[in-house]
């Protein structure tokens, strides 16, 4: 299991071949390749690493073949194995699944700053920015960014740094969550769909694995897979969990994993002799 997940096409090959649905993509090893690959898949696409993780070399939203190229290159850079995919609709999603269970689900959102209908995102990020400096350095998160990269993204939905959004509007400043990023995370364990959970936990026993993250790609994971064409992205075998679980109690992983409650008796004898 830990190698079939290693590989995100052999994943989906499996995946697919058990009936579970994943995104439809192509593997190729050229520019050219990748060209006849999302002409036939259609615009837009996705480019990544078959072999990565932690959404390196990744490319969203690709739409014409320049972008492709240079999405190509990034991947290329760092990975032989280049798949090019349909693009879903929807924000990904990670399913913990542990003993059989679904422990909690979380929804990644992108790096990102609120409006107060007075400030201009530049002011919202260097403000960002101060409330994470005066933090423990454990505590504080990634930099909220005002690069290039960001201003791209601000361009993609009309903004730039200038612009001073409402009150409760958001200004994403990196496409996509990413460990190299950061970005946040919404708990909405209570709200997944029972077929949603039984997909997650069906996909982890196919795979053998007892723990494993399942990033789940919907447009809303309150609604059952079938019904809003949601699809499994990738499984991760060795899930960081770390960040979500301090929104569950710390004794369910143990829960899930141990017959009984958890508890190992331990004798104590003190004294001589």
């Amino acid at each position: 299991g830990a190698r079939i997940c290693h590989d995100k096409s052999t994943t989906a090959r499996v995946l697919r071949a058990a009936g579970l649905p994943c995104a439809e993509h192509r593997l190729v090893n050229s520019q050219d390749a990748a060209r006849t690959a999302a002409q036939r898949l259609g615009w837009p696409v996705v480019v990544k690493p078959a072999d990565r993780e932690r959404s390196r070399g990744v490319t969203i939203g690709i739409t014409d073949e320049a972008a492709l190229l240079d999405a190509y290159d990034k991947a290329r850079a760092i990975s032989r194995q280049i798949l090019v995919e349909r693009h879903v609709a929807g924000t990904c999603h990670r399913i913990l699944v542990a003993g059989g269970r679904v422990l909690y689900a979380v929804k990644r959102l992108p790096k990102r700053v609120r409006g107060n209908g007075r400030d201009s995102v530049a002011t919202l990020i260097e403000a960002a920015n101060a409330r994470q400096a005066a933090l423990p350095p454990w505590q504080r998160l990634k930099p909220f960014p005002a690069d290039p990269d960001a201003v791209e993204c601000l361009a993609a939905d009309g903004l730039t740094l200038a612009s001073v959004l409402a009150e409760g509007q958001f200004a994403y400043l990196r496409p996509l969550a990413a460990p190299e990023w950061g970005g946040e995370i919404e708990d909405l364990t209570t709200q997944v769909h029972p077929a949603n959970a039984e997909l997650a936990i069906a996909a982890t026993r196919l795979l053998g694995l007892t723990v494993a993250g399942v990033d789940f790609i919907t447009t809303d994971i309150a609604q059952p897979w079938h019904a809003n064409g949601a699809v499994i992205n990738e499984i991760n075998f060795n899930p960081q969990f770390s960040v979500a679980a301090r929104k569950i109690d710390e004794t369910s992983m143990i829960e899930a994993l141990v017959d009984g409650d958890g508890r190992i008796p331990v004798h104590l004898v003190t004294g001589s002799g």
